[in-house]
């Protein structure tokens, strides 16, 4: 039961400073995609550019847009992982109270 508190206590420390993330890689990846197609639209209408006479260039775009939204997620898992590893080791060094 002890190591059952030990574990939560360490996994909410690190959610302070190093949170969780909630969604899947895929959902990273498609959200980063919906928001640079949003910032494309919008420098199309701002410059009044045709930017879909490159579609090669874009679908590159996207592709790079979603893999480093996917590294991104991947990054703060990471993170997370080592923060909760972290505090968990950390509770060791503390006197009992």
């Amino acid at each position: 039961m002890a190591d059952v508190h030990r574990k939560a206590k360490a996994r909410v420390a690190a959610e302070e400073y190093a949170p969780k993330p909630e969604g899947s890689s895929l959902t990273y990846g498609l959200i980063g995609v919906a928001l640079f197609g949003l910032a494309l639209i919008g420098f199309e209408m701002f410059y009044n550019a045709n930017i879909f006479a490159y579609p090669v260039l874009i679908v590159l775009l996207l592709l790079m847009v979603f893999l480093g939204s996917v590294v991104l997620r991947k990054r703060r898992k990471r993170l997370h992982t080592a923060a909760y590893k972290e505090e968990y080791a950390r509770q060791d060094n503390t006197p009992p109270q």
